[in-house]
């Protein structure tokens, strides 16, 4: 039986070629053949683990045999990563770094293609910052490029309706896109807004403090800052959107940005002053005028403020009457979410309806209404049905 290097002989001289005579031509004919001439135990001694091993090395010095390379022209075809040949003299050819081999990869250019497709699409980029090491992963990086989409879908709607404005049809699919349109992000909005004006948002904040850890007046007070945290436990930063002062013994918290939800703070001791100066009874309460108080939690505390300076107390999160109103406005805004879900429903069903019923008018009176009206329900029955 032939070797494999005689097959390939044999091949090479009843295959038809017309290469070129230029030196581009001979060089990448001589680096095919090179890795054909390989023998196939230097591809099978490696087991490949990962598909780092199917890429080719980094650099191959140039004095360095076509032999260095790590894998044959098979895996190149499938995986890609095949490389242009270049001439290195009297060792042969060798492939050089950074260059696709036309034909020699089928998964390989076709990744480079969708990923050049992505670094050109800048409404679904959400890395805005390519050095930060800290990137978005599972639904935080998932959801904005879904609304995105969505955003795209209703843009696409409107221009729709204004192609549509003169077209005639005996059924209201007009009516149906537009109150579409209001059942997404107007619609979301309201749910947002209703739920935000029952959550018991304040700007003004303040600790009330009734007694001091050693007994004097609570007028004495020394406090080095108070902490508040919003709805994502988040800490309200202290030197851009909070303005801080004392007066007599209340300390004020001013929200520069307007009304915020809080869920929790804590106690900053003072870095100077004796610790018996510490509050250990107080009230916190919130106002959005400044003027009407209310109060949301009411705590005495003998060993939770810490006696070292600069310290932060325990997270005080327990604040019974603040913590039911922020509840009762989730369970509302989850009650309106459901109701507004199941409006959406059932209009799309009404919609169903209608452009099954006006296939044999609309789709010649008003083509390009009913078609989109029919490719939004081709998109949205199997999301739902999945």
């Amino acid at each position: 039986m032939l070797s494999r290097s005689s097959d390939t002989a044999a091949w090479l001289q009843h295959a038809e070629f017309n290469l070129p005579t230029s030196s581009q031509a001979r060089r990448h004919r001589d680096g095919l053949v090179t890795s054909l001439l390989q023998p196939p135990w230097i591809h099978r001694s490696r087991k490949s683990r990962s598909l780092q091993d199917f890429l080719p090395s980094p650099t191959c010095p140039a004095e360095l045999s076509p032999t260095c390379f790590r894998h044959s022209l098979h895996t190149d075809f499938i995986f890609g990563g095949g490389l242009h040949p270049r001439s290195t003299g009297t060792a042969g050819a060798m492939f050089m770094d950074n260059a696709y081999a036309p034909k020699m990869a089928m998964t390989g250019v076709w990744s480079d293609l969708v990923q050049s497709g992505k670094n050109r699409t800048l409404l679904f980029d959400d890395d805005d910052d390519p050095d930060s090491d800290e990137k978005p992963t599972g639904w935080v990086k998932v959801v904005p490029k879904v609304l995105r989409g969505l955003a795209v879908s209703d843009m696409f709607t409107a221009f729709v309706l204004l192609a549509s404005a003169g077209d005639t049809c005996p059924y209201p699919l007009k009516s149906w896109l537009v109150t579409s349109l209001a059942f997404g992000f107007p619609m979301s909005q309201l749910v947002h807004f209703m739920k935000t004006r029952l959550q018991p948002r304040y700007r003004h904040y303040r600790l009330g403090v009734d007694l001091l850890r050693g007994g004097q007046s609570p007028d004495n007070l020394q406090l080095g800052s108070l902490t508040l945290y919003d709805h994502l436990s988040m800490p309200i930063h202290q030197s851009v959107e909070v303005e801080q002062y004392q007066d007599g013994r209340y300390w004020y918290v001013t929200i520069k940005n307007g009304p915020v939800l809080i869920t929790q703070y804590r106690l900053i001791t003072h870095p100077t002053s004796a610790p018996s100066l510490d509050p250990s009874k107080w009230v916190l309460e919130g106002s959005v005028d400044g003027i009407e108080w209310k109060k949301l939690h009411a705590f005495r505390a003998m060993v939770e403020i810490p006696m070292r300076r600069s310290q932060s107390s325990p997270s005080f999160e327990d604040m019974e009457d603040h913590t039911a109103a922020i509840v009762f406005a989730h369970r509302v805004g989850f009650l309106l979410e459901l109701a507004a879900n199941a409006a959406s429903l059932a209009w799309l069903a009404v919609g169903t309806s209608w452009v099954g019923a006006s296939s044999d008018v609309c789709v010649d009176t008003a083509p390009l209404l009913w078609h989109s009206s029919f490719i939004v329900l081709l998109g949205v029955w199997p999301f739902l049905g999945t």
